[in-house]
């Protein structure tokens, strides 16, 4: 395994946090940047996991990796690094789990645009997980599937911090992103699909207007039907044009704010 962190300390912090949870501290990798800054295009990090023939590579946190220079919130340099890592992971075989803080724009009110940066980090994601805590037992948290690309969504999974044993894993729970993101909206109906559809649209086109092609692979990706996506669309009031004239390309155009009050 190789855990690169970039908030916490390996002696004082990580190694004490490994040695509670029984790991074999002899199969943890970290990769020096006592020289040079560790980014995810670095070469250094397919190097490593083919010399230790790691199977795990976990990033911590993502924000403290994408490179100097980059703007996590533009989707042309997120896509090029995502693409990177995916190519590595395909190479080497080694899982990458990239972990991330949360956005705290309340407008943005669905689970998978709650990450920091762009959509694009999501959307390359082949399973995203959300951790936060029970809103009625604040001791408790919650590990709750919200993207699953590769298989069925599981159920949300609870677990607690004890100071002596550390972590401890409890039982599945019905608990969903929303019940943790919303506490006090407890016994409303989540966000419907069309609703959820429109916030996604919205974020996709933040950065400018995008291919059509593009927003609807991503869209489908997340689960959101063709007949949900069109609906959306027209409740925004999104345009859509062309370019080129023998291979045409359609895009949605950004809609315009108006501030008539």
């Amino acid at each position: 395994v190789i855990y690169q962190n970039a908030e916490d300390g390996l002696g004082d912090t990580i190694l004490p946090r490994l040695i509670k949870a029984g790991a074999n501290i002899e199969k943890v990798v970290v990769i020096s940047e006592d020289d040079d800054a560790l980014s995810l295009i670095d070469n250094r990090i397919e190097e490593c996991i083919i010399r230790e023939n790691a199977k795990l590579l976990i990033i911590d946190p993502i924000q403290a990796y994408l490179g100097a220079g980059v703007d996590m919130h533009r989707a042309n340099e997120i896509r090029p690094i995502m693409h990177h890592l995916s190519d590595v992971a395909e190479r080497t075989g080694c899982a990458i789990v990239l972990i991330g803080h949360m956005n705290k724009d309340e407008k943005k009110s669905t689970p998978l645009n709650k990450g920091l940066g762009s959509i694009d980090i999501v959307a390359a994601a082949r399973s995203v997980l959300f951790l936060g805590r029970d809103p009625k037992n604040e001791n408790i948290r919650a590990v709750v599937p919200i993207k699953s690309s590769l298989a069925k969504e599981g159920k949300a999974i609870t677990f607690e911090l004890d100071s002596d044993t550390g972590l401890k894993w409890l039982e599945e729970s019905e608990l969903t992103a929303i019940d943790m993101l919303s506490p006090s909206k407890k016994g409303k109906k989540e966000t419907s699909k069309i609703e959820e559809a429109k916030s996604y649209i919205l974020d996709l086109l933040e950065e400018g207007d995008i291919l059509v092609k593009e927003a609807k692979e991503q869209l489908m990706v997340e689960g959101f039907t063709d007949i949900t996506i069109q609906r959306a669309k027209r409740e925004l009031g999104i345009k859509t044009y062309s370019k080129g004239f023998k291979d045409k390309e359609y895009y949605w155009e950004k809609p315009k704010t108006d501030d008539k009050s």
